[in-house]
Protein backbone atom coordinates (compact mmCIF):
# COMPACT_ATOMS: atom_id res chain seq x y z
CA UNK A 1 0.00 0.00 0.00
CA UNK A 2 1.34 3.24 -1.15
CA UNK A 3 1.67 6.17 1.62
CA UNK A 4 -0.48 8.93 1.93
CA UNK A 5 0.12 12.04 -0.25
CA UNK A 6 1.37 14.61 1.32
CA UNK A 7 -1.39 17.08 3.11
CA UNK A 8 -0.29 21.04 3.16
CA UNK A 9 -1.86 23.07 6.39
CA UNK A 10 -4.13 25.78 5.99
CA UNK A 11 -3.06 29.18 7.52
CA UNK A 12 -4.84 31.90 8.56
CA UNK A 13 -3.90 34.55 6.04
CA UNK A 14 -4.87 32.36 3.55
CA UNK A 15 -8.28 31.19 4.65
CA UNK A 16 -9.08 34.82 5.45
CA UNK A 17 -7.55 36.48 2.70
CA UNK A 18 -5.23 38.72 5.12
CA UNK A 19 -1.67 39.41 5.68
CA UNK A 20 -0.02 37.00 8.04
CA UNK A 21 -0.33 37.75 11.68
CA UNK A 22 2.68 38.83 13.62
CA UNK A 23 3.85 37.23 16.54
CA UNK A 24 3.03 41.24 18.08
CA UNK A 25 -0.31 41.38 17.06
CA UNK A 26 -0.81 37.88 17.94
CA UNK A 27 -0.31 38.37 21.45
CA UNK A 28 -2.20 41.60 21.56
CA UNK A 29 -5.41 39.56 20.39
CA UNK A 30 -4.55 37.24 23.24
CA UNK A 31 -4.50 39.70 25.95
CA UNK A 32 -8.00 40.22 25.12
CA UNK A 33 -9.08 36.99 26.88
CA UNK A 34 -8.73 35.46 30.01
CA UNK A 35 -5.34 33.26 29.95
CA UNK A 36 -7.82 30.68 31.98
CA UNK A 37 -10.34 30.28 29.12
CA UNK A 38 -7.86 30.01 26.68
CA UNK A 39 -5.95 27.21 28.48
CA UNK A 40 -8.97 25.42 29.24
CA UNK A 41 -10.28 25.56 25.64
CA UNK A 42 -6.47 23.99 24.41
CA UNK A 43 -7.14 21.06 26.89
CA UNK A 44 -10.50 20.54 25.93
CA UNK A 45 -9.76 20.79 22.24
CA UNK A 46 -6.99 18.24 22.27
CA UNK A 47 -9.20 15.56 23.90
CA UNK A 48 -12.04 16.33 21.40
CA UNK A 49 -9.57 15.79 18.49
CA UNK A 50 -8.05 12.89 20.07
CA UNK A 51 -4.61 14.37 19.83
CA UNK A 52 -2.06 12.39 22.23
CA UNK A 53 1.36 10.21 21.96
CA UNK A 54 -1.01 7.44 21.10
CA UNK A 55 -3.49 9.29 18.85
CA UNK A 56 -3.25 11.79 16.25
CA UNK A 57 -1.68 14.67 15.48
CA UNK A 58 -4.45 16.13 12.71
CA UNK A 59 -7.74 16.46 13.77
CA UNK A 60 -10.13 14.06 11.60
CA UNK A 61 -11.72 14.94 8.57
CA UNK A 62 -15.27 14.29 10.47
CA UNK A 63 -13.97 16.45 13.68
CA UNK A 64 -13.20 19.59 11.35
CA UNK A 65 -16.61 18.87 10.09
CA UNK A 66 -18.16 18.91 13.47
CA UNK A 67 -16.56 21.72 14.89
CA UNK A 68 -15.73 24.10 12.24
CA UNK A 69 -19.04 25.92 12.91
CA UNK A 70 -17.72 26.20 16.95
CA UNK A 71 -14.60 27.46 15.93
CA UNK A 72 -14.45 29.36 12.93
CA UNK A 73 -17.15 32.78 12.37
CA UNK A 74 -19.97 31.77 10.22
CA UNK A 75 -18.87 33.63 6.87
CA UNK A 76 -15.81 31.28 6.83
CA UNK A 77 -17.05 27.74 7.63
CA UNK A 78 -17.96 27.13 4.06
CA UNK A 79 -14.27 28.16 2.75
CA UNK A 80 -12.85 26.43 6.18
CA UNK A 81 -15.21 23.00 4.51
CA UNK A 82 -14.05 23.73 0.86
CA UNK A 83 -9.93 23.61 2.08
CA UNK A 84 -10.89 20.62 3.87
CA UNK A 85 -12.58 19.04 1.10
CA UNK A 86 -9.58 19.20 -0.82
CA UNK A 87 -7.92 17.82 1.70
CA UNK A 88 -5.97 20.73 3.50
CA UNK A 89 -4.82 20.26 6.98
CA UNK A 90 -7.00 22.26 8.68
CA UNK A 91 -6.65 21.76 12.79
CA UNK A 92 -2.98 20.21 14.26
CA UNK A 93 -2.03 19.49 17.64
CA UNK A 94 1.20 21.54 16.83
CA UNK A 95 -1.46 24.74 16.67
CA UNK A 96 -3.28 24.15 20.41
CA UNK A 97 0.87 24.03 21.77
CA UNK A 98 1.91 27.21 20.48
CA UNK A 99 -1.63 28.56 21.13
CA UNK A 100 -1.05 27.33 24.83
CA UNK A 101 2.66 28.39 25.48
CA UNK A 102 2.46 31.90 23.77
CA UNK A 103 -0.78 32.11 26.74
CA UNK A 104 1.56 31.19 28.94
CA UNK A 105 4.22 33.08 28.23
CA UNK A 106 2.15 36.52 28.04
CA UNK A 107 1.83 38.49 30.30
CA UNK A 108 -1.83 40.33 30.68
CA UNK A 109 -3.03 43.47 30.32
CA UNK A 110 -4.57 43.07 33.48
CA UNK A 111 -6.79 41.09 35.49
CA UNK A 112 -8.43 37.67 34.37
CA UNK A 113 -11.76 40.26 33.85
CA UNK A 114 -11.84 39.92 30.17
CA UNK A 115 -14.15 39.52 28.03
CA UNK A 116 -15.20 35.68 27.06
CA UNK A 117 -13.39 34.24 23.76
CA UNK A 118 -16.10 35.04 21.18
CA UNK A 119 -17.91 32.21 19.30
CA UNK A 120 -15.73 31.47 16.01
CA UNK A 121 -12.58 33.13 17.64
CA UNK A 122 -10.23 29.99 18.45
CA UNK A 123 -10.18 28.76 14.83
CA UNK A 124 -8.80 32.09 13.83
CA UNK A 125 -6.24 31.88 17.23
CA UNK A 126 -5.46 28.27 15.91
CA UNK A 127 -4.87 28.84 12.37
CA UNK A 128 -2.74 32.29 13.07
CA UNK A 129 -0.80 30.15 15.60
CA UNK A 130 0.00 27.17 13.06
CA UNK A 131 0.70 29.84 10.68
CA UNK A 132 3.43 31.42 13.20
CA UNK A 133 5.07 28.06 14.26
CA UNK A 134 6.62 27.85 10.41
CA UNK A 135 8.99 30.18 8.76
CA UNK A 136 9.56 30.73 5.40
CA UNK A 137 12.35 28.80 3.93
CA UNK A 138 15.21 30.88 2.78
CA UNK A 139 17.42 30.30 -0.08
CA UNK A 140 20.91 30.00 -0.09
CA UNK A 141 22.85 31.85 -2.23
CA UNK A 142 26.09 30.68 -1.91
CA UNK A 143 26.69 27.34 -4.30
CA UNK A 144 27.62 25.08 -1.67
CA UNK A 145 25.03 26.27 0.69
CA UNK A 146 22.46 25.63 -2.17
CA UNK A 147 23.96 22.14 -3.34
CA UNK A 148 23.55 21.16 0.41
CA UNK A 149 19.76 22.68 0.28
CA UNK A 150 19.04 20.28 -2.49
CA UNK A 151 20.36 17.23 -1.25
CA UNK A 152 18.86 17.67 2.72
CA UNK A 153 15.45 17.81 0.61
CA UNK A 154 16.05 14.48 -0.94
CA UNK A 155 17.33 12.23 2.00
CA UNK A 156 14.49 10.93 4.09
CA UNK A 157 14.92 12.48 7.83
CA UNK A 158 13.77 9.58 9.26
CA UNK A 159 17.06 7.65 7.79
CA UNK A 160 19.04 9.97 9.91
CA UNK A 161 17.66 8.26 13.24
CA UNK A 162 19.32 4.82 12.47
CA UNK A 163 22.90 4.24 13.78
CA UNK A 164 25.40 5.46 10.64
CA UNK A 165 26.04 1.57 9.49
CA UNK A 166 22.72 1.31 8.47
CA UNK A 167 23.03 4.37 6.41
CA UNK A 168 25.47 2.95 4.71
CA UNK A 169 25.69 -0.81 4.55
CA UNK A 170 28.87 -0.63 2.26
CA UNK A 171 31.05 1.72 3.34
CA UNK A 172 30.18 2.39 7.44
CA UNK A 173 33.64 -0.17 8.70
CA UNK A 174 35.72 2.34 6.58
CA UNK A 175 34.59 5.71 8.38
CA UNK A 176 32.55 4.86 11.38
Amino acid sequence: MAPPPMRTWLPWSELAKEPPVTVDGFRDILRKYPRSSILRACARLSVLFNYGPDAGTTASDEAVEKWAPLLFHPGLVGRVRGFASQKRVILFQAQLRYLAAEMVRLKPYGSEDLSPIPDGMLGELMLSAGELLYQQHQKPTEEMDALANLVAQFLPITRWTLPPKDLFPSSASTFF
